[in-house]
């Protein structure tokens, strides 16, 4: 019980500054760094966002709860955009920086991530 309290702490925690990032990012609290970084902080935002929701998930749900239709529904769509946004910040800091190979690997990033989403997908008939 006590590694779930700590867990939740952590994960609310995650969510809270995944949350102050967008809300950042989106100009919404005006600060020195709004110009430079607006579309890296939305982006890491939604990225602890996802990683707090999930670890909030995973620390507060039962033990029968894996063997629920909606349990791989709710991982999937919680881990895809923290693995798209690891890609699309290399594009980004690709772009800010002008280098070509920073900007490949971003989208090459992006796509092995798609190609291992659509894989994975958890409505697809297991063998």
């Amino acid at each position: 019980m006590k590694y779930r309290l700590k867990d939740s702490l952590l994960a609310i925690l995650f969510a809270l500054i995944g949350v102050a990032l967008v809300v950042l990012g989106l100009g919404i609290i005006k600060n020195n760094l709004f110009l430079q970084n607006q579309v890296p902080m939305v982006a890491s935002g939604i990225m602890f966002f996802c990683v707090g929701t999930l670890v909030f998930f995973r620390a507060t749900i039962g033990p029968a709860a894996e063997n629920l239709p909606i349990y791989p529904w709710i991982q999937y769509f919680l881990i895809l955009p923290i693995l798209l946004g690891i890609g699309f910040i290399f594009f980004w800091a690709g772009i800010v920086a002008d280098n070509f190979f920073v900007i490949f690997l971003g989208v090459v990033t992006s796509a092995a991530v798609i190609l291992f989403a659509l894989s994975r997908w958890p409505g697809k008939e297991k063998p």
